[in-house]
């Protein structure tokens, strides 16, 4: 699903982060008891975005990675069967018009193993 932030003269990780948190939601997937995060989140910018954001990687990875348990602390539940692990892969993707956000948000049995983007 496309976040579009057109307006902003550079991209601002609050748009990514807003974006990560509603395809959170719309991922999510309600049982019979509770309803459950999804644990594989994809985010994708356009390459020029992702140079910029990247400028100041690793608190961009960190404020993603705590922004998304917070979130999911607060509104949702991670299956306990399937670990309490979040995985979250940053990339880019010309295909992503510049200005906008591709995030995906999935609940996965197999999770693949987290790399820094």
């Amino acid at each position: 699903m496309l976040g579009r932030f057109s307006k902003q003269k550079a991209m601002h990780p609050r748009y990514i982060e807003k974006r990560m948190c509603r395809a959170i939601d719309e991922g999510a997937r309600v049982f019979l008891k509770k309803v459950y995060a999804p644990n594989y989140i994809t985010v994708c910018l356009n390459p020029e975005d992702m140079r910029e954001v990247f400028k100041y990687r690793r608190v961009f990875w960190d404020e993603m990675r705590r922004t998304a348990q917070e979130h999911i602390e607060a509104n949702l539940s991670l299956a306990g069967n399937i670990g309490d692990r979040i995985v979250i892969k940053i990339l880019d993707d010309p295909a992503v018009p510049k200005g906008e956000v591709a995030c995906t948000a999935e609940l996965v049995d197999d999770l693949p193993p987290e790399e820094d983007s």
